[in-house]
């Protein structure tokens, strides 16, 4: 099991390497989002109950938004794969569903927390002190939402057949989780319906433990003992990824896989 993982991992990471504008894109437009928000809201944000600079309102949401595009960009991928055959002979191998799933996912959450982890050390310059037990709690943090939206962008790209279709996907469900996870604007200040629907958002739990990790900078252990969201998280991530395995599955005895 744990070769396969490796196997992927390091197809996913010469993948990676290869594409140096996928690098780019996923690192630079989070960064360039969070420039010219954060910025244009100018003072704005103090102004109102939040009373807090644009700047650190919005960058936990930017860490969320490069896990995100990080993810998505991974996930094409396997639409590729699938496309070109590549998958096509894993699925010969005994638990071929499992190690799919495991293998993919690792590979695509490991990339996803090591950009998330460059963009964090951006967060000297608006006045926020890294320590050991912070990144510590960033790594947990993002690993799970690197996990979580791993899990449901395979899900999606393991259903459609061309890249058009997932962006299309992406377009509707993703990123309207981002928008709807606080990370663009807080629940108080959204209409009822709205808040309902930012309620059951899963991302909304990551930017509200982001904003606790890097703005109130509590204590490790008093974070590990208290973080009953992130508990719901990794739940929510085994649901998922349960999801995953019913999917490829039955897609497999279907016979939709194309070659």
């Amino acid at each position: 099991m744990m070769r396969v993982v490796w196997e992927f991992t390091k197809r996913e990471a010469r993948r990676f390497l290869r594409q140096k504008g996928r690098l780019i894109a996923t690192l630079a437009t989070p960064i360039v989002f969070w420039v010219m928000v954060g910025h244009g809201f100018g003072s704005l944000l103090e102004e109102t109950f939040l009373q807090t600079n644009s700047l650190h309102f919005f960058f936990p949401g930017i860490l969320l938004m490069t896990v995100l595009f990080s993810s998505i960009f991974s996930m094409i991928s396997l639409v590729e794969d699938r496309n070109e055959g590549f998958l096509q002979g894993v699925r010969l191998v005994p638990q071929a569903a499992i190690k799919i799933v495991l293998g993919k996912v690792s590979a695509t959450s490991f990339l996803a927390l090591l950009q998330t982890l460059l963009v964090v050390l951006l967060a000297p310059l608006i006045g926020v002190k890294l320590s050991v037990a912070i990144l510590v709690e960033l790594l947990f943090i993002v690993g799970l939402a690197s996990l979580l939206l791993s899990l449901l962008g395979f899900m999606f790209a393991w259903w459609l057949n061309s890249v058009q279709g997932f962006h299309a996907v992406m377009n509707v469900v993703l990123l309207p989780m981002w928008v709807l996870s606080g990370a663009v604007f807080p629940a108080e200040s959204a209409s009822r319906w709205m808040q309902y629907l930012m309620l059951i958002n899963p991302l909304r739990l990551v930017v509200t433990s982001l904003h606790d990790v890097l703005y109130r900078q509590q204590s490790l252990l008093a974070f590990l003992t208290a973080a009953e969201t992130l508990r719901f998280m990794a739940i929510f991530v085994l649901l998922v990824m349960f999801l995953g395995l019913f999917c490829v599955r039955q897609v497999s005895r279907a016979g939709q896989v194309s070659a």
